[in-house]
């Protein structure tokens, strides 16, 4: 997978790009589907549509929850917002 810091994403998030299909499935096992929270966060496409939570596998934010636009890895709108506040710096040079 490579990542890129250009486009219009939140700061703090990078826009995946050369994953397809079954390689987009992440290493970590989820205790909830990406589409099962609420209340619900939209993206910006047109028709706006239900963001996934996903789980951040980066040194910087390790398993810190976050949503995406649902086509972010084929370019999308951009969207990406954090579920979860920063993870304090010990715990994040612990697990990284």
């Amino acid at each position: 997978m490579s990542w890129s810091l250009g486009g219009s994403f939140a700061p703090g998030f990078r826009r995946a790009s050369g994953r397809r299909d079954t390689d987009a499935r992440s290493s970590v096992r989820y205790r909830e589907q990406p589409m099962a929270y609420e209340p619900v966060k939209l993206c910006h496409c047109n028709p706006r549509r239900k963001a996934p939570r996903w789980i951040s596998c980066s040194r910087q934010n390790p398993g810190r929850r976050y949503y995406a636009c649902v086509n972010a890895m084929h370019g999308g709108c951009g969207y990406a917002e954090w579920h979860d506040d920063p993870l304090p710096k010990f715990f994040s040079d612990l697990i990284g």
